[in-house]
């Protein structure tokens, strides 16, 4: 994950939600989108989006897939 708060996959650049600047995140292409998913138990602190309930791998983002 960059420090602007985006990843790249496949050349492209996919925003994730704020918080995740420091997490290890996943990611999958799922037909047509790109699924990013997270270890919400891992954040040092768990950002406000985050919905309530068990901390643990939770998907953050979805995109449609793109090209460069």
């Amino acid at each position: 994950m960059n420090t602007d708060q985006t990843i790249r996959f496949g050349s492209v650049r996919y925003s994730t939600p704020p918080g995740l600047t420091v997490a290890e995140v996943w990611t999958r292409a799922d037909g047509d989108e790109l699924v990013v998913v997270a270890d919400l138990g891992a954040l040092p602190l768990r950002p406000a989006w985050a919905a309530a309930g068990p901390a643990g791998l939770a998907e953050v983002a979805r995109h449609r897939l793109s090209t460069p």
